[in-house]
């Protein structure tokens, strides 16, 4: 019974956790099959200002609300950081 408990809640934090990845695009294949396509140095764009940033983190500490870090590189070459929370992920796609 316990580990029938484990996979019910493992099932459960994947398919939110794959609902919230759809606004990036980063998700592939079908329900029961899916692949995250986001990892450390994966290429996201603003979809606003066409801005490039860098993936450093995917926090999934809480998979109702991750949270990326990532940063880019400033004209002066200074490093500027940023962390995008799930209510922001439809404003960014693939770079």
């Amino acid at each position: 019974m316990r580990v029938k408990i484990k996979e019910i809640v493992r099932e459960i934090y994947f398919r939110e956790y794959f609902k919230v990845l759809e606004g990036l695009n980063v998700v592939k294949g079908s329900e029961g099959n899916e692949k995250i396509l986001i990892d450390k140095f994966f290429k996201i764009q603003d979809r606003e200002n066409g801005l490039i940033y860098t993936v450093t983190d995917v926090d999934l500490a809480e998979p109702s609300n991750p949270i990326i870090s990532s940063y880019r590189y400033d004209d002066d070459g200074s490093i500027i950081k940023m962390r995008i929370e799930k209510d922001e992920f439809k404003k960014y796609e693939r770079a």
